[in-house]
């Protein structure tokens, strides 16, 4: 090797040392925001689903695994996750390490979300608390925790300082349909009487049950017809269900009181095929069709997004489902499904 080689050889060397000093200082110093992978154990965070705001129960979790909350009755505007965290590693009392900075990042299904009206949520402490208000929409809040912590003790170099990423996540699941009037449906037995006019009537009977004197009555009125995939079904008094559309022929006005108990639980509409249905509103209340899956339904083009009905002049009446369309309390429905074997929650 001549000289001019050592020389350059020399020159090289003395860069890569340089340039590897810059690198050890920058780390130690924590200049360099490179975050360590995910769910390093410096971390604890507890993530709660306030269960009094959001009708969907509570649960909580301490790990990195996903935290599925079990469904429940309700579907909030809003929900509060509680987040509580803490860094066991980085305390006052510990005189090695000391808490720089960190921020909260908040994610839906994989996309990033506000935190309160800002990008992210600067954490204050080591150690405390927040409360994450975000419109409902079932899926997987993923929340990532990027902190900076330090060395007390210094060197030539300065504190050394560390960053890490932790991340923890909760599942909410999509919340069964409420109804339009928010007053909980009776679960005791109730009388309701319902006006028929002379022609023909199309009514659904929302009750689980019914006594034996309703369905004498029911019987007495006449023969009672429900339509599945346009075919014609005679049905008895002792065999009705929520959901089903009836279609009665009266030479008379007559009203019949029924006496049961009424369904209060959420129904799926599951046709056996195409073509023609009747149905009704499975609950003693009315409903918006935004709290079904009917609106869905259309935008995937599994049902027509006409809906027909005979309405108090015994006149059929054929409407546009929108998002404005209310479902009537013990009024039976023509329905066109296009697809089979779909479902529908009422």
């Amino acid at each position: 090797m001549n000289a001019r080689s050592k020389v350059w050889l020399l020159i090289i060397a003395g860069i890569v040392l340089i340039a590897g000093i810059v690198v050890i200082y920058l780390n130690m110093s924590g200049k360099l925001n490179l975050f360590a992978s995910e769910n390093d154990s410096i971390a604890q965070a507890n993530i709660t689903l306030d269960q009094n705001t959001a009708s969907l129960g509570s649960k909580s979790q301490s790990t990195g695994d996903s935290n599925t909350v079990p469904p429940n009755t309700g579907q909030p505007s809003n929900i509060n996750i509680t987040i509580k965290w803490t860094f066991p590693f980085i305390d006052p009392s510990n005189a090695k390490l000391r808490f720089k900075s960190g921020y909260i990042k908040a994610y839906l299904n994989g996309k990033a979300i506000s935190f309160n009206g800002s990008p992210q949520y600067n954490m204050p402490s080591y150690t405390g608390s927040v409360v994450h208000t975000v419109t409902y929409q079932p899926g997987t809040y993923k929340y990532n925790f990027y902190t900076t912590y330090c060395t007390n003790t210094s060197s030539s170099f300065g504190s050394t300082c560390k960053n890490h990423l932790n991340t923890y996540s909760i599942v909410v699941p999509p919340s069964a349909p409420t109804p339009v009037n928010t007053t909980p449906a009776p679960t005791q037995t109730i009388t309701k009487t319902i006006s028929l006019k002379n022609g023909l009537n199309m009514i659904t009977l929302p009750f689980t049950t019914i006594d034996d004197q309703s369905k004498k009555d029911i019987s007495n009125l006449g023969t009672l017809y429900r339509v599945i995939g346009g075919e014609w079904l005679e049905t008895t008094a002792g065999s009705i269900s929520p959901l089903t559309g009836y279609l009665i022929l009266l030479s008379s006005q007559k009203d019949i009181t029924i006496t049961g108990k009424p369904n209060t639980i959420p129904v799926v509409f599951q046709p056996t095929g195409t073509g023609n249905y009747m149905i009704g509103n499975p609950y003693t209340y009315d409903v918006s069709i935004q709290k079904t899956g009917f609106l869905k339904a259309i935008k995937n083009k599994e049902i027509s997004d006409k809906i027909s009905y005979y309405n108090s002049n015994g006149d059929i009446v054929t409407e546009t489902l929108s998002s404005g369309f209310i479902f009537k309390a013990y009024q039976g429905y023509w329905i066109h499904v296009l697809k089979s074997g779909i479902q529908i929650e009422f």
